[in-house]
């Protein structure tokens, strides 16, 4: 099975499960940035914190196997939905991106926090976090240079974006651009 059947089987259970994955323009979108960021620097960990049935983390893997630093680089998703888990893991394996992507059914916090290498890029739906926490918690893992990539925020409420926009827009910690597409996306940079 080619790589886009699989997509297309991954956003059917999506949506039989009610989760909706990254729009074709975002993911590819996301495609461009870990491809590029990989190539310069070459050996790359990233963290997919609510990896759902595993839409974009098989755009990230795709971007990584093609960029060719497969071999020294890694992807963890982060799932609390044993079903989801089982379901990801499966196309992992039909894509046959598992030696260097895994999942785990974890609560975000109690992986992040067992991690003791930095992160490169962290990839958030950011409706799956409700706790600001979460992001000075990721900035503290990320290396400098490194980015927090969050989709889904234009389908937040008000106050929350208020809220998120504070701390990703804090010029101290952050270099932040939104893109404006559907559903939102936002990447920042860790000065």
């Amino acid at each position: 099975m080619g790589f886009n059947e699989v997509l297309e089987k991954v956003k059917e259970k999506s949506i039989e499960l009610g989760v909706y994955p990254l729009g074709i323009e975002e993911a590819q979108i996301l495609y461009a940035i870990i491809f590029i960021y990989s190539i310069f620097k070459n050996c790359i960990k990233i963290v997919n914190i609510g990896t759902n049935c595993g839409y974009s983390i098989l755009w990230m893997a795709k971007a990584i196997r093609d960029s060719g630093t497969d071999e020294c680089s890694v992807i963890i998703g982060i799932e609390k939905d044993s079903q989801k888990v089982k379901i990801v893991r499966e196309f992992i394996e039909l894509t046959r991106f598992s030696y260097f992507t895994k999942v785990f059914e974890s609560d975000v916090y109690e992986l992040l926090n067992t991690m003791v290498d930095l992160i490169d890029i962290v990839l958030i739906d950011i409706c799956t976090i409700r706790d600001l926490q979460c992001i000075k918690t990721i900035y503290q893992k990320l290396k400098p240079g490194g980015l927090l990539i969050t989709y889904n925020i234009f389908k937040l409420p008000k106050n929350y974006v208020d809220k998120l926009f504070k701390e990703i827009h804090n010029s101290r910690k952050w270099v932040t651009t939104i893109i404006a597409t559907k559903s939102g996306l936002s990447i920042s940079i860790k000065k």
